[in-house]
């Protein structure tokens, strides 16, 4: 086996001469999946270093057409260096499933560079900036399709189109072409065809990991900063018609003309991204039976990273307005995105209040979305013009949840309700309300209800208030006490109390100073816990019933055994006081000789 010096020789050779182009097929039959680690590399960055030289000046073909019309002798040569570099393409893109993660990330290193090669000579032989779809599409298949590759190999996947744009553009189409379903006369419906479902599935799912962890954050132009291929800079492209935007049906080894306005590379415009990375998004809203935890990180990040980038977010209406009506944490997550949607590009959601009060139910109290839930609840009601009502239903079903929840939960209800009554007066009857007139007193409240306009708050008290002032936590109980004096100090800043945990809780109460000791009747060990940390919130070492234990009454022969203790140490110290007062004498005597 040719040390890896004498591997870049012959690529070397290769490429000095016309009659040293045989090292092509020494170097090929190097290219073994059982060769070693550091053969493996050297072999495919040397020869996609010889095959980028001789596409350079033209002496190998890309095409299919143009391998069948080669006649003459320099075509000859040509088209065997063509079939090598089939070969070659085919044996690296096969790398990518190799057992070895190092093997998988070189050979995606030196497709890379073969997508860059291409792209320049077929710009440098049309005029036009042209960019290798064919080449990228067949990487980016094998990425998705394959059970072997592994996870460096995508986060370094992930990292490359975070950098350039041209290929985060083009994986967009790609991958949203494969979601929408390939034609059925295609190659790509030929190979689904033999697909089970499960490997469907499971490229549907990578290619859902992989963009849910692209960072598309352009607003104009000017943010499209790096591409791979060079030529995107300089290339132009031929005017064609207004609409070839709408169909961005790219062919392969080509790139559409730009509009006649602009006469840019379609991959160097803003639009061609967005619409690509709109279409992309929109084959994934429509993939059926889509598994649950999919669907909420989808959701968790829809308002921040897909709608903002989106040429029509309101294609999202239908896919966010299902979701919220399915209930439960998908509801919850869905509130976001839907209210971009109503803020900002105008939707109309008559039933939002209806079903936003649905979702006040005890589940959500113990999700681990509620801090972002009660955010988004004070937010949604904010306005000063909501009926005075349906703030009253929300009132009344929040302070109900407070006394079936958590005890963080309440913390942060109470405060909320606070700020509730403060912004809307009209609803501070709740708490002057009589509620105690008679034992048979019945609370008007339906908390059965779903529809918040027929369940009778307004008519209600705030009972569940005075409840909350015997709580057993006195972080609750004193929250609660507000109420009973006049709603004069300003509003509460919810984000002191939306993140409180059992373990904050505990945290804090343990932290808290202690008081005066109380005299006791009984003698305490010095170290009476052990520290939290051993068993995180547990008492470590010291259980509960062996501490009772070492709770020791002092009997009278203990009384006994203490003062004969007690003397023994008083004598001790006299004794030891008397030597000190000698030897402070003796010293001081020492002083006045000298």
């Amino acid at each position: 086996m040719p040390k890896p010096a004498e591997i870049r020789l012959l690529a070397k050779s290769a490429l000095e001469s016309k009659a040293n182009l045989n090292n092509v097929a020494v170097l090929l039959e190097l290219c073994q999946p059982t060769s070693s680690m550091d053969t493996l590399q050297t072999v495919m960055q040397a020869l996609q270093h010889v095959f980028s030289k001789l596409l350079e000046t033209g002496r190998v073909f890309t095409t299919n057409k143009q391998l069948e019309k080669s006649k003459s002798r320099t075509d000859k040569v040509a088209a065997w260096l063509t079939v090598n570099y089939q070969r070659f393409i085919s044996f690296v893109i096969s790398m990518l499933t190799h057992k070895d993660v190092a093997i998988q990330i070189s050979a995606f290193d030196v497709l890379l560079d073969a997508v860059r090669s291409e792209s320049s000579f077929l710009t440098k032989r049309n005029g036009t900036f042209k960019f290798p779809i064919q080449l990228y599409s067949r990487v980016t298949d094998v990425l998705l399709d394959s059970e072997r590759v592994e996870e460096e190999l995508l986060d370094h996947l992930v990292d490359t189109l975070n950098r350039y744009a041209d290929l985060r553009a083009y994986y967009f189409k790609n991958v949203g072409g494969f979601l929408n379903g390939p034609s059925e006369n295609s190659a790509k419906a030929k190979l689904l065809k033999g697909k089970s479902a499960q490997a469907i599935q499971r490229q549907r799912f990578n290619a859902v990991e992989c963009m849910k962890r692209i960072q598309f954050q352009a607003s104009n132009d000017v943010d499209l900063v790096e591409f791979l291929c060079p030529d995107v800079r300089i290339g132009k492209s031929a005017a064609a018609s207004a609409d070839i935007l709408d169909e961005l049906d790219l062919s392969a080894d080509e790139d559409v003309p730009a509009q006649s306005s602009d006469r840019r590379p379609l991959v160097a415009q803003l639009q061609f991204h967005r619409k690509a990375f709109s279409n992309c998004w929109m084959a994934i809203f429509k993939l059926p039976n889509m598994p649950l935890p999919m669907y909420k990180q989808i959701l968790a990040i829809v308002h921040k990273r897909i709608i903002p980038y989106m040429t029509n977010p309101t294609l999202l209406m239908d896919f966010l307005t299902d979701s919220y009506r399915l209930g439960g944490v998908i509801s919850l997550l869905a509130l976001n995105g839907l209210f971009t949607l109503i803020n900002k590009h105008n939707l109309d959601y008559p039933n939002f209040y209806h079903d936003l009060y649905a979702l006040l139910k005890t589940d959500i109290l113990y999700v681990k979305y509620r801090s972002r839930f009660f955010r988004m609840l004070d937010l949604f009601l904010s306005s000063t013009h909501i009926p005075a009502y349906l703030v009253a239903a929300f009132i009344k079903r929040l302070s109900r949840l407070a006394l079936y929840g958590p005890p963080a939960a309440a913390i942060a209800i109470i405060p909320m309700i606070y700020n509730l009554l403060r912004r809307h007066p009209m609803c501070i009857a709740l708490i002057h309300a009589d509620a105690s007139s008679g034992a048979q007193h019945i609370d008007p409240y339906d908390e059965f209800t779903q529809n918040p306009a027929n369940c009778k708050a307004i008519e209600s008290s705030l009972w569940e208030i005075q409840v909350l002032k015997n709580h057993y936590l006195p972080a609750v109980a004193e929250l609660a006490s507000i109420f009973e004096e006049p709603l004069t100090k300003p509003e509460f800043d919810l984000e002191d109390f939306l993140d409180q945990t059992y373990v904050s809780l505990i945290e804090e109460e343990l932290g808290a100073e202690e008081g005066t000791k109380a005299p006791l009747h009984f003698k305490l060990e010095e170290k009476r816990w052990a520290s939290l940390s051993a068993f995180g919130l547990g008492f470590s070492g010291v259980r509960h019933g062996e501490a009772n234990k070492r709770r020791v009454h002092v009997s009278e022969e203990e009384d006994m055994e203490t003062d004969e203790e007690s003397t023994d140490e008083e004598g001790d110290s006299d004794e030891d006081e008397d030597q000190d007062e000698d030897g402070g004498d003796s010293d001081r005597s020492m002083e006045t000789d000298s």
